[in-house]
């Protein structure tokens, strides 16, 4: 099976992916440090399936796009302001990192 891309690219800057054996609280699959420029993914081995896995590495990269756009100083965005946003940095995000897009299709069909 592939292993998901070591690096993704969002905006201007590079997060490094790695597998970890714990993360903050218990039940946490995942997490995303923008200052650090990493994202965790936690090593759960067989307890996690590639679906799991795929939602865990996109929910951390929907947190970094929020993030990149800037949602987390706008007080109450709209619906529209959050759709057109995290569409354009998902977007924008899967254009820059081909093999990201490619792994995540890998996991949901096998």
């Amino acid at each position: 099976m592939m292993q998901p891309p070591k690096k993704i690219k969002i905006g201007y800057k590079y997060f490094d992916v790695r597998f970890v054996e714990r993360i903050g609280m218990e039940g946490q699959l995942g997490a995303a440090h923008w200052e650090r420029g990493e994202i965790l993914l936690l090593d759960g081995g067989s307890h996690v399936g590639p679906t799991e896995l795929a939602n865990t590495l996109l929910h951390e990269v929907i947190h970094l796009v929020q993030r990149f756009m800037a949602l987390n100083h706008v007080r109450e965005p709209s619906e529209e302001m959050i759709t057109v946003s995290l569409t354009d940095g998902l977007l924008m995000v899967f254009a820059d990192n081909p093999k990201l897009l490619q792994w995540l299709q890998e996991q949901m069909h096998g």
